[in-house]
């Protein structure tokens, strides 16, 4: 068997269809609607609360393109707010930004567990400046409840990220209503992606015939379609079948014990990780001084560990969310790795590390 570790998921189809359904993420007294994306849930709740909140968007100045482009294809005005050197919200910045701005919707999320805000404070800001909350739990959804009873409008998380799901991503609202308009699945991107990961389980198994430069062109061709920032489109059926077979509970103790030895062999070394191992991440970041050449080292050895993110256009500007997009590389901790593999990630990421002056 071929060992790599990071990137896309492989899915092993023929296991996967022995495995039983289990109703999950339902959530009290709300709706809960599924999307093909994260940038597909955000887009629709960009449509749909436009009017309500003035056409203004409070966003994290640490995100991506995925997360602003959606408000700003609506024609929303996009601010940004900082982000402190703990990966917390600067809450000074983000009550004058919301005080300048009020009535408007106001995005937050946690970076790999790490909770940005209290909710105390998130609540008092709400009625100071009577804002729409919506918190990305991407990072935390098997970690934090989807509080009922808390200050948040809509709740979404993209849950491909997390498993091998071709596509898929939920929002969840307490008070407002989720089925007010129809969208299409996009099955032929979930058809693509779905051959791609088989595709990618099959060379790993070095089964006859099976292509790493094909899975990957394909994989590459499904993150163009997302890129294009069409729909919204909601999650396919067949995702929906596989979210629902997918033992999420394991997945959720997996990362945790594998993102807790990561860090602790981090910390021996002194390297400081950006996460909180109380909550299965997706990643273990950590801030370098050669990142470039720290990843092309480690890719060199099949451990991809990827960058994230590459800020939108007048996000985090001399701040630690510059510093941060900048210097950081993410290393895999998911549920397809033992403690063994574990040892080996950290043995080799420590070494290149070393190597490359941090």
């Amino acid at each position: 068997m071929i060992r790599e570790y990071g990137s896309e998921f492989q899915l092993d189809a023929e296991a996967l269809d022995d495995r039983p359904r289990i109703a999950q993420f339902e959530f009290e007294n709300g709706q809960t609607r599924f999307f093909r994306a994260g940038r597909d849930a955000l887009r629709y709740l960009a449509i749909k609360e436009c009017d309500n909140c003035g056409g203004v968007a409070l966003l994290p100045a640490l995100c991506c393109d995925s997360m602003s482009e959606p408000f700003v294809l609506e024609g929303y005005k996009v601010v940004f707010f900082d982000i402190d050197s703990n990966l917390r919200i600067d809450y000074e910045d983000l009550t004058r930004k919301a005080e300048a701005n009020r009535g408007s919707l106001l995005l937050y999320m946690s970076y790999f567990g790490i909770s940005p805000i209290s909710s105390d404070d998130i609540s008092a800001l709400k009625a100071a400046a009577s804002l729409t909350i919506a918190r990305d739990a991407t990072h935390d959804i098997f970690g934090r409840r989807v509080d009922v009873d808390g200050p948040d409008d809509f709740v979404l998380a993209s849950l491909r990220k997390w498993a091998a799901l071709p596509d898929g991503a939920l929002l969840y609202s307490r008070h407002h209503d989720l089925c007010d308009a129809q969208f299409d699945a996009d099955e032929p991107f979930a058809e693509l992606r779905r051959k791609a990961m088989i595709e990618k389980w099959q060379y790993l198994n070095e089964a006859a015939g099976a292509s790493k430069p094909r899975y990957m062109a394909q994989l590459s061709n499904c993150n163009c379609v997302l890129d294009e920032m069409g729909g919204p489109y909601t999650m396919s059926e067949l995702s929906r079948d596989i979210m629902d077979r997918t033992d999420w509970e394991t997945v959720s103790d997996a990362r945790k014990r594998n993102a807790k030895l990561l860090v602790s062999r981090l910390e021996d070394a002194g390297l400081r990780s950006y996460c909180d191992t109380a909550v299965p991440p997706l990643y273990v970041p950590v801030i370098l001084n050669d990142r470039d050449s720290v990843q092309k080292r480690l890719s060199s050895i099949d451990i991809y560990c990827p960058v994230l993110w590459p800020l939108p256009e007048g996000a985090g500007e001399g701040g630690f969310a510059a510093k941060f997009s900048n210097k950081m590389l993410a290393i895999p901790c998911d549920q397809r790795y033992c403690e063994a593999d574990m040892e080996y990630i950290a043995d080799a990421f420590i070494e290149a590390a070393r190597d490359f002056g941090n």
